[in-house]
Order: structure tokens, then C-alpha cells, then sequence
């Protein structure tokens, strides 16, 4: 049997202001459709079609009764209210790898998911959220607890986004595996698109994120790779400190009517995550906040 290594991304948005979004308390709980979704499988060694390990949809829903979610889990989206979208990926650590974990501790098997919670009516992300952990009961229990705690139980505060702020669209993009040894197609490591919306909401970016491009008023697009760090590399790491796998993203803000570029970013980190939160750190600093643009965000939201 093959251990699992397990990063999750689970990316938290809250999004209200628009009376679309708001749920009140006695319409009776939220209604909540669960998509299914595959856990891939992206070891080096994994054979074809060995993605097919778990429905990660089904874990959610159990993950929200264990955790004792205050919403409805229906089967039918047409009677949903909200749906909530996953995606997720596994890595098996190797022998190497686990050798060295023995040694100098870290390492594990690797579990990477994206978690949002969209609106069905307006398509804005309500809620999004990211995680790590070594298998895929933990990431989705995370995420029905957080899902609870930090949006379910913030009754007003669900409501930070305002109905002037830009509406934006974020583009899929799937992470390119560049290591030596990376195999045919182990490239879609995390839609990192969906990353990016979870470090938005985290950075208190005062954007509404949409997933209907039809909607929105930008889109950001983003071009990403991933060097995994060596066994040999692990090896002198775990001695000497420093290393680790390497990551790199470039993002482009686009205004969709001028197809003008409003905001770009490189970043260089060892995870997603991080590169990611950098982004959304520098677009709400060096761009929103700034000048001519804050005072446009103010103006739409005075009116």
C-alpha cells in the first residue's frame, strides 16, 4: 500500500455586500450542492489512470457532518443555494525522500486541494480556504472547520465585500513540473488560478472574485513552475539548512474592456502558497491602495 503525502489548498473568500450573498438565518441553513472531484495522482511512478484514489467531493460531505457544519449537503444543485468546487493532488514520498525524513525529520506524503464555495446566483466566490496535511480526511476536515468557524459563524462580517469593488475573473492555470525527473504530464501540480483566490481573501484584497468572466471587470492570469528539490539536494539541506523545491509565478492584471495591463508580479518562493499570498499582498498594496486607483475604489463604493 502506497503512503500519501498531502497539501491542500483550501481557498477561504468571503464575498457580501450584495444582498444576493447574504443568507439569512431564517431562510433556514445554507443550502450546499458538493461537486464531485478525483484526487490526481502525480508520483512519478504512478501508472495510468491511478488518479482515481478518492472522490474528494464525498470526503467533504463527510468531513462536514463529522464537524457538524450548520448547512444542508443536498444531492441536487438545482436546489442548492451555494456550490462548493475542489481540486486536489497527491504525491507519494519515495524511499529516498523517506530515508531522509527519518534523518533529519519533514517530508511525508504530499496532498495538495483547492477548496471554494461559490454563490450560484451571482457566481462570486464566497468563501475559499488552504491547507496542508498528510492525507485527505485532515484537509477536509480543515475545511469544514474553517468553512464553520470563519465564515458560517461571522454573521455579519460575511458581508465585508462591497458592491463598487472590482469585479474580477481569475484564470485556470496549472503549475509546470520542471524537475529532472518530473514524468509526462505530472505538470497539473494545483490550479494554481484557484490558489490565487484563496490568497486574496486572505489578504483582505477589496475585490469581488467572480467565476463567470462575463461578469467580471479583470482578469488575472498567471504562468507558474515548480523544481523539485533532489534526494541528494534534501540530503545536504537537512545538514547545512536552505534548499527546498522552487517555486516560480509571473501574474498579469488585464482590464478586460482595454485588454491593458493594469498590474503585473514575478515572484520566487518554495511553495505555491507563498507565492501566491506575495501577489495578493503587492496587487492590494501597489495597486489598489495606491493613489489614482484608491481613489477610484472609493469613489465606486460612495456612490
Amino acid at each position: 500500500m502506497r503512503q500519501l503525502i498531502t497539501a491542500v489548498i483550501v481557498s477561504c473568500m468571503i464575498v457580501v455586500g450584495l444582498t444576493s450573498v447574504a443568507y439569512a438565518a431564517d431562510d433556514g441553513p445554507l443550502r450546499v450542492f458538493i461537486e464531485e472531484s478525483v484526487t490526481e495522482d502525480i508520483s512519478n511512478d504512478a501508472a495510468e489512470g491511478d488518479e482515481v484514489r478518492v472522490n474528494f467531493g464525498v470526503a467533504i460531505s463527510a468531513a462536514m457532518i463529522k464537524k457538524d457544519v450548520p448547512v444542508l449537503v443536498v444531492t441536487d444543485q438545482a436546489k442548492s443555494q451555494a456550490t462548493i468546487r475542489s481540486l486536489s493532488t497527491m504525491k507519494e514520498q519515495t524511499t529516498g525522500r523517506a530515508i531522509v525524513s527519518g534523518l533529519f525529520g519533514g517530508g511525508g506524503d504530499k496532498f495538495e486541494g483547492t477548496f471554494q464555495v461559490i454563490d450560484n446566483e451571482t457566481t462570486a466566490i464566497l468563501f475559499a480556504y488552504n491547507v496542508k496535511k498528510n492525507n485527505f480526511q485532515s484537509a477536509a476536515e480543515a475545511f469544514a472547520k474553517h468553512f464553520k468557524d470563519d465564515f458560517l459563524k461571522k454573521g455579519d462580517k460575511r458581508e465585508f465585500a462591497r458592491a463598487g469593488d472590482f469585479r474580477v475573473f481569475i484564470r485556470e492555470s496549472a503549475t509546470e513540473n520542471i524537475s529532472n525527473d518530473a514524468a509526462e504530464g505530472d505538470g497539473v501540480r494545483v490550479n494554481f488560478g484557484v490558489a490565487i483566490s484563496a490568497a486574496m481573501i486572505k489578504k483582505k484584497v477589496p475585490v469581488l472574485v467572480v467565476t463567470d468572466e462575463a461578469k467580471s471587470e479583470w482578469t488575472i492570469t498567471s504562468v507558474s513552475t515548480v523544481k523539485e528539490e533532489t534526494t541528494g539536494r534534501a540530503i545536504v539541506s537537512g545538514i547545512f539548512g536552505g534548499g527546498g523545491d522552487k517555486f516560480e509565478g509571473t501574474f498579469q492584471v488585464i482590464d478586460n474592456e482595454t485588454t491593458a495591463i493594469l498590474f503585473a508580479y514575478n515572484v520566487k518562493k518554495n511553495n505555491f502558497q507563498s507565492a501566491v499570498e506575495a501577489f495578493a499582498k503587492h496587487f492590494k498594496n501597489d495597486f489598489l491602495n495606491k493613489g489614482e486607483m484608491k481613489a477610484k475604489v472609493l469613489a465606486r463604493n460612495t456612490n
